[in-house]
């Protein structure tokens, strides 16, 4: 990537994209690994130790500015570090697959690590998912929706892997952050199969309305013909640091499954890239994700682990949280 803008990848497209990445820090679970209290500075010499490039944190810092309001803190730094490599990502993936036939294959460097450090993993050291690591499991789905901005219109894509056309139903909603929907478009869809083609392309005008793009969210659904959702994305007409975000309330219900437990969240306001948390293992089967006010979000903990008060164990935070002080 070198210092480009994310937008290059619509631009620099290869037969086949083999190696590309982006860094960020570990979890501060991990960061305690290695550390004590006096080193929570990413300028500390224990945590320049433990970065594989010696431009890293530069360049993290640089993406950051064009993309991110900045960190309050030591641990915002390093989770808002994780959002900026899977937004990187995210742009990368959904380029090269919505440009085939003619790139026909991406792979980014790297999935996991040899020791705990800053890197271009997905996974750190203790096998902890990244948010890059959500980001690309869905990009990755046999199906894929991908709205892109193409001058004053986003075309929606949709990518399939399958090796046969499938019937379904596009439908593309613009919302209000409170969650007021202020535009809906449904249309019936045959999605041509081993294929990326444009199923319906819109006018940012027609879009947005009277309406601030500061504000609102593109959300794009794609469902089979017996209701099943074969792809989602949300799309941003604004850079993250540019968009009006409010404080949301999320409230969380959890019960407990033979795998560990359930979550379901929801929001009175969009709440981006929420990151749920827990100093006891486990794994959350989905995080780093967009809450959309009337948009119910569920998720699974895994774990062998009877954990006691776990309303209270889990901790959420959202993009908002890493500069609002």
């Amino acid at each position: 990537m070198g210092k480009s803008h994310l937008k290059i990848f619509k631009k620099k497209l290869g037969r086949f994209i083999s190696e590309y990445g982006f860094q960020s820090f570990p979890e501060f679970k991990t960061v305690k690994s290695y550390t004590l209290p006096e080193d929570w500075d990413i300028e500390s010499d224990v945590m320049a130790a433990h970065q594989r490039s010696g431009i890293g944190n530069l360049r993290i810092r640089d993406y950051m500015k064009m993309y991110y309001k900045t960190p309050k803190d030591f641990q915002s730094f390093l989770y808002t570090g994780q959002v900026m490599q899977g937004y990187g990502i995210k742009q990368a993936i959904e380029a090269h697959r919505r440009s085939m036939p003619y790139c026909m294959g991406t792979l980014f460097w790297q999935l996991d690590d040899c020791w705990p450090v800053a890197s271009w993993s997905s996974m750190d050291y203790y096998k902890r998912w990244k948010a890059m690591q959500y980001v690309a499991k869905k990009a990755y789905q046999p199906f894929l929706i991908s709205p892109s901005e193409s001058g004053d219109n986003v075309n929606f894509y949709i990518v399939s892997d399958k090796r046969q056309d499938t019937e379904a139903q596009l439908t593309v909603q613009v919302i209000g952050f409170s969650g007021k929907e202020l535009f809906i478009r449904k249309i019936p869809v045959t999605v041509r199969s081993n294929a990326s083609l444009s199923y319906l392309s819109l006018s940012k005008k027609e879009l947005l309305g009277q309406n601030k793009s500061d504000s609102l969210l593109i959300y794009a659904l794609l469902n089979g013909t017996n209701g099943e959702m074969l792809s989602e994305n949300i799309m941003y007409l604004r850079q993250p640091k540019d968009l009006s975000l409010e404080k949301p309330e999320i409230k969380m219900q959890i019960g407990k499954t033979t795998n560990g437990y359930s979550i379901e969240l929801s929001t009175n306001e969009l709440a981006k890239d929420v990151y749920l948390s827990l100093e006891e293992e486990g794994f959350f089967t989905d995080n780093y994700f967009d809450l959309i006010p009337g948009k119910a979000k569920k998720l699974e903990l895994i774990t062998a682990n009877e954990i006691g008060d776990i309303e209270k164990k889990i901790k959420i935070i959202s993009l908002i949280d890493s500069y609002l002080q």
